[in-house]
């Protein structure tokens, strides 16, 4: 997983920090009940009033961009919780329900802020586990730095050891002084889409636009065409019967598997379950898919490893078009994403 709109948030900073101006990060980092969104969600507001990102829209966006410009005119970082309920006092006026701890961190403009800012930028993309953690002490600064599950950088104060046990797929908010946040960043794994047709021509940017980053593996040289998948981070031309001379797929990995036939989508079922990717879906109708299982009873693959396939791939919602059939598929690699331990 990669986050086009936290990459472009963090470079907006970055870039902002260089010129000389100041920033403040606006993050929630905790959220109870039916806010609009949820924590980890980051807004960046500039001197003039500009902002990058959201943390939900509405009043409480408009709440956090006026106390982040008293922020920028203080030069002080801040904690404030917010009550959603309309009914309370000391709300903000939204029907939503719910309670929002946003933190509001100054940023100096100055090379070392900007560095971070870059790094965090790049990191936003890769197809690697990475985190951003937040040391925040009551009537002191925070602190923020990159984690790579090694080790912190542009860290003062924290030690790696302190945070190591609070990295996974979901943010993390811990108690007492200081507090620590644990923001993911980006997360390994890739969406391996075998077959360069309409239908995955059209999956392709319906993923990439929720975060999902693609590779394209075909065997035909029209169909093999980086212009055809500008979304992609790579299209591939092989061969579906030797998938392992161009490709390793991991554990973190999904397999879509849209070739032009059974022949091929059997090819590579065959050599793909046996890797183990976290989803394998398949399109076909039923009846194409009780053969491609049956064929690969046959090879000998494993019933186990036979019913980790989704197929007919995506959600039911009676999808025809190749563009409905990319949202059924992209609205199951959600599903199956939002379900993975520790998200």
């Amino acid at each position: 997983m990669f986050d086009r709109q936290m990459k472009r948030m963090f470079t907006s900073v970055a870039e902002t920090l260089e010129r000389g101006g100041a920033a403040v990060l606006t993050t929630v980092i905790d959220s109870d009940g039916s806010a609009p969104r949820k924590s980890g969600s980051v807004m960046a507001v500039f001197e003039g009033g500009a902002s990058s990102g959201t943390v939900g829209g509405g009043a409480l966006e408009y709440e956090a961009q006026g106390a982040a410009r008293d922020i920028l005119g203080r030069h002080l970082s801040n904690t404030v919780e917010y009550s959603l309920a309309s009914n309370e006092l000391g709300d903000i006026c939204m029907v939503c329900g719910g309670d929002v701890t946003v933190h509001y961190h100054y940023l100096e403009p100055d090379k070392q802020n900007a560095g971070l800012f870059r790094l965090l930028a790049d990191a936003a993309t890769r197809d690697e586990d990475n985190w951003v953690v937040y040391r925040i002490s009551e009537g002191g600064p925070t602190e923020i730095s990159f984690c790579d599950g090694q080790s912190l950088r542009y860290a003062e104060v924290t030690r790696f050891d302190e945070i190591r046990r609070l990295l996974g797929r979901s943010c993390v908010l811990t108690e007492g002084d200081p507090r620590y946040y644990v923001l993911p960043l980006s997360s390994a794994g890739r969406v391996f889409v075998f077959g360069g047709g309409h239908v995955a021509q059209e999956v392709v940017p319906a993923l990439s636009r929720v975060d999902f980053r693609c590779v394209v593996f075909e065997d035909r040289d029209e169909y093999a065409r980086p212009e055809l998948f500008p979304d992609a981070s790579s299209v591939v031309l092989g061969d579906f019967t030797r998938i392992a001379e161009k490709l390793t797929i991991g554990a973190a990995d999904y397999a879509v598997v849209l070739t032009r036939g059974h022949k091929a989508d059997f090819e590579v079922l065959r050599q793909v379950l046996p890797m183990n990717a976290s989803y394998t879906g398949c399109i076909g109708s039923k009846r194409k898919t009780e053969f491609i299982k049956r064929r690969l009873r046959e090879s000998g693959i494993s019933e186990d490893d036979i019913a980790r396939v989704r197929s007919p791939i995506g959600l039911e919602i009676g999808a025809e078009t190749p563009a409905e059939i990319a949202v059924s598929i992209a609205a199951e690699l959600i599903l199956h994403r939002a379900r993975l331990p520790g998200a």
